[in-house]
């Protein structure tokens, strides 16, 4: 072996052995132990985040950037220059970390010197617990001149100053793959300070309608603004100021074996209590008042019920499939097919006995019998079924208000027949009269009778241009049923709505 290779042999030998590795030709090597943290990037040196902001993307970068300074090879690279990175914004406000005064000093400038930038990853903490905000909501945060961002809470007012500081290792600055020059800080506050859900993004809330899947929503627009009142305890009704920060939106992410339920489903219903803890977590008395759900597995939010203007508190959990309350209407569905189920019965003894039909009291009691099994399993349906559209909800509607009115009616020429024993109660055309014709004089009565009435219902439904002062039947505003704000029959509608209301 020559000399020449046997030396440099020796020297690689000696520098492994003291740990100190080879640097790659045209590199600067990185620190052996890199200082504190600066600024974390959200993404990689040569990345941006995408414009849903789920996702990093390559970025080339615009004319007129300098970048050379600031890009490194790895994951950290030691400062390099006096101003701001092209991923943080030049007019973001800088705030000097020993005074609290805003500074116009470069944001590197008297750092130490083994101070870094950090690519990525982001913060750890789950996409579900960021708080993000773009550069230009002053009253948000405060970035100091040592790296430490200051977010105000939602429990102060928004004039107040930042008050909560996050280290850089709990946030993360990029620019965002979209027109203009914005960029975002995506900040983890929820290591520090208590978390609450929203369930709608900001300015909007929750909007329950029975035109859609049961426990399901959508957003809409809203000018309030919904605010979590935290109590001390369960057992307690004082409330307590806690610092917190406001998640949205964020819907809870449920297991497979568990469903998103709302606390509040169903228009109309008197609404069941959200009782937030100071802890974050949330007792939802519809669930059993001593049952707490982690600050994860809930969201909070205003609901508007039914396109009714009055909002209440509401809430969307995670429960178990075997754990969900019986409601209501499951209950009333299958009160209503036992029901149907007898009358059906009904109506067989009397196929089986030709004998027990012949006159016009008993036709008329099979009449009222046959439009109550209708009702009653149109009842059914609207209660166990799952109303999807609109249409569906107006046609069990008006078939439901025909076949119970039909029952009424059919009712009605019963007891006129039971009264036949007192003839002078008896109009002087019928005295006397065959069954046939009687028969015949009921059933115009009592299937026309509500075939007008619906048709008419229908026709005000649907009708445009009406002045405000004509009443409509208002049909799918609550329930898949008649609207009782305005009813001229309000006490009839209140006392068969709870009966004829569809699950949504």
């Amino acid at each position: 072996m020559s000399r020449a290779p046997a030396a440099a042999l020796l020297l690689l030998l000696l520098r492994a052995a003291s740990g100190v590795a080879e640097a790659p030709a045209g590199d600067e090597a990185p620190p052996a132990a890199p200082g504190p943290t600066l600024l974390r990037k959200c993404c990689g040196a040569r990345e941006q985040l995408s414009a849903a902001m789920d996702a990093c993307v390559a970025y080339e970068g615009a004319a007129g950037e300098t970048r050379a300074a600031w890009e490194g090879a790895g994951a950290v690279r030691r400062r390099a220059g006096d101003g701001f990175p092209w991923w943080l914004h030049a007019a973001t406000p800088l705030y000097d970390a020993q005074t609290g005064n805003a500074t116009a000093r470069p944001l590197l400038r008297a750092q130490p010197p083994d101070a870094v930038l950090r690519y990525g990853p982001a913060p750890p903490c789950p996409r579900s617990a960021y708080k993000y905000f773009t550069w230009n909501s002053f009253s948000r945060y405060r970035l100091l001149s040592n790296g430490t961002l200051l977010l105000r809470t939602d429990d102060l007012p928004s004039t107040a100053t930042p008050n909560l500081p996050l280290p850089p290792d709990l946030y993360c600055v990029d620019r965002i793959d979209m027109a203009g020059d914005m960029h975002v800080f995506y900040t983890c506050p929820c290591n520090k300070t208590v978390c609450v859900n929203k369930c709608c993004p900001l300015k909007q809330e929750l909007s329950v309608s029975v035109f859609r899947k049961h426990n399901s929503f959508n957003c809409v627009s809203s000018t309030e603004r919904w605010k979590p009142k935290f109590l001390s305890s369960n057992d307690s009704n004082d409330t307590v100021n806690v610092q917190h920060v406001v998640l949205y939106p964020v819907i809870p992410s449920c297991t497979d074996d568990e469903e998103k339920v709302l606390l509040n489903s169903r228009p109309g219903d008197a609404p069941s209590a959200l009782r937030v803890l100071a802890n974050g977590s949330a007792v939802l008395e519809g669930f059993g008042r001593g049952r707490a759900f982690a600050a994860q597995r809930w969201c909070g939010d205003f609901s508007g019920v039914g396109g009714n203007a009055s909002r209440a508190p509401n809430a969307l959990a995670c429960l178990r499939k075997s754990a969900r309350p019986l409601e209501a209407g499951t209950v009333y569905g299958s009160l209503f097919l036992v029901g149907a189920f007898f009358l059906v019965l009904t109506l067989l003894v009397y196929a089986l006995l030709p004998e027990m039909r012949r006159s016009a009291h008993a036709k008329a009691l099979l009449c009222h019998v046959a439009a109550l099994l209708a009702g009653s399993l149109a009842l059914a349906w609207g209660q166990l079924r799952t109303i999807r559209t609109k249409g569906e909800c107006y046609f069990i509607g008006f078939f439901i208000e025909y076949w119970m009115l039909a029952t009424f009616f059919w009712l009605t020429a019963v007891c006129i027949e039971i009264a036949r024993t007192f003839s002078q109660m008896l109009p002087a055309n019928m005295r006397g009269a065959s069954e046939q014709s009687k028969f015949l004089w009921y059933s115009l009565y009592a299937w026309g009778g509500p075939a007008v009435i619906t048709a008419v219902a229908i026709a005000l439904e649907f009708a445009e241009g009406l002045p405000d002062h004509i009443v409509r039947p208002d049909l799918g505003k609550t329930s898949c049923f008649l609207g009782c704000e305005r009813s001229p029959f309000a006490a009839f509608c209140r006392s068969s709505e709870e009966h004829c209301r569809s699950r949504i």
